[in-house]
């Protein structure tokens, strides 16, 4: 009818067949990603962290920078994070389609405040940025 013809014309200058058929994600569904996100690298899983990106991902932090998953996931390999690692939520909002998390990351002796903001695309994180003073771990002895 009228209206497949109108959601298929709109859908025509989409990336991909299988993004503009994805249903956007709800606000629940965004925070449990962005949150496990952040469990998984906590965890050391990097094969978690594998499946909750795009191909296409993007990271951007004080210490790490990566224009793609394989890259963001290489760098990991070659620097697991240790898996002794730990967070504790602080606050969580959704903001016209992005996630910002504020969160205290505990390592062995170590912790800091880190704020992230993750972007979508489909049902995957397509981009999460952090923001800290990396020369600045309390409890640095």
């Amino acid at each position: 009818g009228g209206r497949e013809e109108a959601v298929s014309s709109r859908d025509r200058g989409s990336d991909s067949d299988c993004l503009a058929q994805t249903p956007p994600l709800s606000k629940d569904t965004r925070l449990f990603l962005a949150e496990e996100f952040i469990a998984a690298y906590c965890r050391s899983d990097l094969a978690r962290l594998g499946s909750l990106l795009s191909d296409d991902f993007r990271f951007d932090g004080p210490l790490c920078q990566a224009s793609s998953k394989v890259e963001y996931l290489e760098r990991l390999e070659a620097d697991p994070p240790d898996p002794r690692s730990s967070y504790q939520l602080l606050h969580s909002y959704e903001q016209d389609g992005a996630v910002w998390l504020a969160y205290r990351f505990f390592k062995p002796g170590k912790s800091m405040l880190i704020a992230e903001r993750c972007r979508f695309r489909g049902n995957k994180i397509s981009e999460v940025t952090l923001v800290f003073d990396g020369e600045a771990f309390e409890g640095d002895d």
